[in-house]
């Protein structure tokens, strides 16, 4: 048996280390482990495994007898070197792996000098801890293993996002993808909050990628979302996640690091190591601005006022959504219908004056601009439960869904088709079935060039704004992406007025 074989073998037995706990430490086959204790296997002098495995014995023998045992065995063939110094304890544990002697030590010994550029050898770093993983796939395990850990913890924390790595690490393996996405929507539902920093500057199909995965998420309200403003030219790209106060994973790439055996993740949970990332992220924090504003309850007029100031401005203007709108509705309508509604009489006469001013600055701005409604032919061939008909409130700035009866809703169809028949500016495409690139719940609204807003037709939801360059550009390339989706018969203005005239005629039957 070798020198390293029976030395090796006696540190694991005295400090009863197995061969499957070291070569995990060592990210090794078993099998390595058991070729070195019988010695079919010796590393050579300068090999990184030993100088690892001193880090790992450094680390892992953490209470005071099992340090005084390694003091105590070092000693022994080291006795004239300094062993309470961390470097010096480790070099000398690498020497006795080796099998070389005190002799053999002497540049050792210039560890422990105090030389005379006024070093304080007396000061002692601290041995951290971290585990590591490698590659995407490892980049992805330790995600999962990050999530999993803030859904053990009992009370609400909050969490720190931000990730300028290409998000193909995320998007590439779908299986993470939904695992990932669930975990998400449980640490949300659980009461953590999310604070991320999105990388903007970054391809469109990549940011189209990224606001399909945190749409849903922003319109919980749990959620806020930061870009930094200035163009960067990073030599050195980073994914940190932080769980405040509790554990972090912290993986850095370089743009010619994109081979998946360059990526190394590592997770910690030292309170000195998760306080100095938090202040790196605070910090870099305050250099960003908002990406994405949510509003809800008594702040949803918030958002007709950013309609109305960017309706009159030039550029196109879209909509997709699953059910009529309230941009479409007389105001006459609206008015009777807000009327039956449980807000006080202020808040009543305030909705519906900013929806009469709404419906004027929409007429005046179809004279000059496109504009283009789309959703499923579904939406105006709904059946009634009862005469009686639902609407998100959201969608109609109140607070409860809007109830609409059969007759209310020939109304609506018939002041469509009127619009459609008088302005050469406002098209109606019908969807033979909703659209697969985005949830069926959802609606967006896209004004070229100034905002675009998502809302959800879930209860107690929000209405998510953004008015970032590069991700407006990645809404007006999804709605390019709808419209060829979109079989042109459908696109015919007058097949739908057709289409809509006919189920007017339909519901006459009902009423």
């Amino acid at each position: 048996m070798t020198v390293f074989a029976s030395r090796l073998a006696l540190l694991l037995k005295q400090f009863d280390i197995s061969n499957a706990k070291l070569s995990k430490a060592l990210n090794v086959d078993p099998s390595l482990i058991s070729k070195w204790i019988n010695g079919k296997r010796v590393p050579s002098p300068n090999s990184i495994y030993i100088s690892r495995i001193a880090d790992y014995l450094l680390k892992y023998l953490i209470d005071e007898y099992q340090q005084s045992l390694l003091l105590e065995l070092l000693r022994a063939e080291f006795p004239s070197l300094n062993l309470e110094m961390h470097e010096v304890r480790r070099q000398a544990l690498m020497n006795w792996l080796r099998g070389e002697e005190d002799s053999s030590g002497n540049h050792i010994k210039s560890l422990e000098r105090e030389d005379s550029f006024g070093i304080d050898s007396h000061i002692m770093g601290q041995t951290g801890s971290y585990e590591l993983f490698r590659g995407r796939e490892g980049k992805r395990q330790s995600a999962l293993n990050f999530l999993q850990e803030v859904l053990a913890w009992p009370e609400p924390i909050e969490l720190l996002l931000m990730s300028q790595e290409d998000i193909r690490w995320i998007n590439e393996d779908q299986g993470f993808l939904n695992q990932w996405r669930s975990l998400l929507y449980q640490v949300i539902k659980r009461g953590h909050r999310i604070k991320i920093v999105h990388t903007v500057n970054r391809d469109i199909s990549q940011i189209a990628a990224m606001l399909n995965n945190w749409i849903p998420m922003h319109l919980t309200g749990q959620v806020e979302s930061f870009y930094h403003p200035r163009y960067e030219e990073l030599a050195l790209f980073k994914t940190l996640f932080i769980a405040t106060g509790r554990t972090a994973i912290l993986s850095l790439s370089t743009s010619t690091l994109s081979q998946n055996d360059s990526d190394y993740t590592l997770q910690f949970r030292d309170a000195a190591v998760l306080g100095l990332l938090e202040d790196y992220f605070r910090t870099y924090l305050s250099q960003c601005q908002p990406l994405i504003q949510a509003f809800s309850g008594q702040s949803l007029l918030q958002v007709l006022d950013i309609m109305i100031a960017a309706q009159n401005k030039p550029g196109h203007f879209y909509r997709l959504h699953n059910h009529l709108t309230s941009m479409t509705m007389p105001s006459d309508l609206f008015a009777r219908l807000v009327e039956l509604g449980h807000l006080n009489p202020r808040e009543k006469e305030s909705r519906i004056q900013l929806h009469r001013q709404w419906k004027d600055v929409f007429f005046h701005s179809l004279k000059y601009n496109p504009f283009l409604e789309i959703f499923p032919i579904q939406a105006i061939d709904l059946n009634f439960n009862d005469r009686i008909l639902l609407y998100p409130g959201s969608e109609f700035f109140l607070l409860d869904p809007l109830q609409m009866e059969v007759l209310d809703f020939k109304e609506h169809l018939e002041h469509i088709v009127d619009i459609l028949e008088h302005y050469d500016n406002y098209e109606l495409f019908l969807l033979n079935a909703p659209t697969p690139l985005i949830d069926h719940r959802f609606s967006i609204a896209y004004k070229e060039d100034y905002y675009a807003m998502v809302s959800s037709d879930d209860d107690n939801s929000y209405i998510i704004e953004t008015n970032e360059g590069n991700t407006l550009h990645a809404f007006e390339n999804y709605f390019k992406n709808v419209y060829e989706q979109i079989p042109i018969k459908n696109r015919s203005k007058s097949w739908v007025i057709n289409k809509i005239k006919s189920r007017i005629i339909h519901l006459d039957k009902l009423i």
